[in-house]
């Protein structure tokens, strides 16, 4: 448990753990000095930086993309013959 803890705190150590940190305490502190809006905006980026990086949203954003060019079996993909193929060079021949 204890080495859990101390493996998820080093992570703040990297850059861009450093970076989130700040902005989430910058985000605090504007609040507190009643900058409503440069706080949000502040949290608003942490809050993205967060989803984008700890969840699995641009995993199925990116699934979505590629789900057109899925192919459900190989047999129905079309032979190809690599040594004849002119997108195929090797050592510039």
């Amino acid at each position: 448990m204890l080495s859990q803890i101390i493996r998820s705190l080093t992570y703040l150590v990297e850059p861009l753990g450093i970076i989130w940190l700040a902005l989430w305490i910058g985000a605090f502190l504007l609040w507190r000095n009643k900058l409503r809006r440069l706080a949000l905006g502040s949290a608003a980026v942490a809050l993205f930086m967060f989803v984008i990086g700890c969840t699995s949203v641009p995993g199925r954003l990116l699934a979505t993309l590629e789900e057109p060019f899925v192919i459900e079996s190989l047999e129905s993909i079309p032979e190809c013959d690599a040594t004849r193929s002119r997108s195929v060079r090797a050592c510039g021949t």
